[in-house]
C-alpha cells in the first residue's frame, strides 16, 4: 500500500494483468433437453474453490468468471435443485460429494475451454440434500440421520 498526503502524485508504478481464460457448455438433462438456471461452478483438483460459477440460460449455455491460467480446473454442474444428480464435467456424479481430485481437469493453460458439456441425470428420489443451520442461521458442518 503506498500512502500519500492529499495534494501529492506518485507516478511509476506500474504493473500487469494476465489475461484470464473462460470454461463455458451446455447442460442438458438425460432426455437432452437444455436445463435453465444450472450452476456451473469451478474448483481445482485438489479441492479449493475458485469462486468461479456460472449460470445456464434458457438453451443450457454457460459462460463462467475468467480464470488465471492453469490445467488442474474441474467443473461441475449443481442440478440438485431440479432433481437431477450433480455431476462433474466428463459424466462423473457426485453421489454423496464431489471428489474433485477424481474430476477430469480442464487446461487454461492458453485458452479459453469450450464444450465442457453435461448431460444431468435423474437424482435418487430416495435422496434428501440440504443444509444444517443453527437457530442463527449460520452454517453447521456434519450429518444428519433420518
Amino acid at each position: 500500500m503506498i500512502n500519500l498526503p492529499d495534494s501529492n502524485d506518485r507516478t511509476g508504478i506500474d504493473f500487469t494483468l494476465e489475461a484470464g481464460f473462460t470454461i463455458s457448455g451446455t447442460v442438458l438433462d438425460d432426455g437432452s433437453n437444455p436445463i435453465d438456471g444450472i450452476g456451473v461452478c469451478i474448483h481445482r483438483t485438489d479441492g479449493s474453490w475458485t469462486g468461479a460459477c456460472g449460470g445456464t440460460d434458457p438453451s443450457g449455455n454457460y459462460t463462467t468468471d475468467a480464470l488465471p491460467p492453469g490445467n488442474d480446473y474441474v467443473a461441475y454442474a449443481i442440478g440438485e435443485n431440479f432433481g437431477l444428480q450433480r455431476q462433474m464435467w466428463n459424466g462423473i456424479d457426485c453421489v454423496d460429494f464431489c471428489d474433485f481430485s477424481l474430476g477430469d481437469p480442464i487446461d487454461l493453460t492458453s485458452s479459453d475451454a469450450t464444450g465442457i458439456d453435461f448431460n444431468l441425470n435423474p437424482a435418487d428420489p430416495s435422496t434428501i440434500s440440504g443444509f444444517i443451520r443453527n437457530w442463527n442461521d449460520e452454517g453447521v458442518g456434519g450429518y444428519v440421520q433420518l
